[in-house]
């Protein structure tokens, strides 16, 4: 059955977000509140809380999602607020979540994004699913210009629900018009993108930029790429 679309994930896969930048944001935000921490002892604190949240979202062995709903920006701002307590700090945690929100709608794009993008809108249909608030997401869109190369754009807080359940992923191939196998899912980490697109029966494609083993536990993607510079040649083999 030929592949008609192609949905992208978008952290990662289309733009950088890896801890870098988030320091990056640490550390300006410990420089403009005048707190007296090391941006990486901010850091630490902060992402090991906000692990917590990954870890309860959703529970992979039933599938069942946490319930209520729990947006990025919720969390994060619990996570600034035990931060700065832990710390035993004073910080406005409101102004670090409003930052870090806005730094994420200008995270870099991958060198190879916009060249690929105008290749391969010429056959296929695209998209994006992702992990995301639209508080972010789609400015990152708009501030690279790419919003225009996709029909349907489909965060987490749209349907209420994270990846790797299935359900983002079969609304948006309802939204495209296509069934399973005729889309393919494109994305960073085998345990959302990869388990995710195959528990809705899509074909999938593994970015791994860096070089990440692959888990034996979780389902292999149909091919695996360091970058999307190929990506083209690989469609073609479907």
């Amino acid at each position: 059955m030929p592949i008609k679309a192609v949905v992208f994930d978008a952290y990662d896969t289309l733009v950088d977000n890896q801890e870098n930048w988030w320091l990056k944001s640490f550390g300006e935000i410990c420089k403009t509140q005048r707190i007296e921490v090391a941006p990486q002892i901010l850091w630490r604190t902060w992402i090991t809380l906000e692990k917590q949240f990954r870890s309860r979202r959703l529970n992979l062995q039933t599938l069942q999602p946490a319930e209520p709903f729990e947006r990025y920006e919720e969390v994060w701002l619990e996570c600034f607020q035990k931060s700065f307590l832990r710390l035993n700090i004073t910080g406005d945690p409101y102004d670090a979540t409003t930052l870090c929100i806005k730094h994420l709608g200008e995270r870099p794009c991958f060198p190879e994004i916009h060249s690929t993008l105008d290749r391969i809108k010429e056959n296929f249909n695209l998209a994006i699913l992702s992990n995301a608030d639209r508080s972010f997401l789609t400015p990152l869109l708009r501030f690279h210009k790419i919003q225009y190369h996709f029909s349907v754009v489909l965060s987490s807080e749209d349907v209420m629900v994270y990846k790797p359940h299935p359900t983002p992923f079969r609304k948006i191939l309802d939204l495209l018009g296509v069934s399973p196998m005729e889309a393919v899912y494109v994305g960073d980490a085998q345990e959302d993108d990869i388990l995710g697109g195959k528990l809705a029966g899509m074909n999938t494609i593994w970015v791994n930029r860096y070089n990440r083993e692959l888990q034996s536990i979780l389902p292999s993607p149909d091919f695996q790429i360091p970058d999307l510079s190929n990506i083209v040649e690989i469609l073609d083999q479907f």
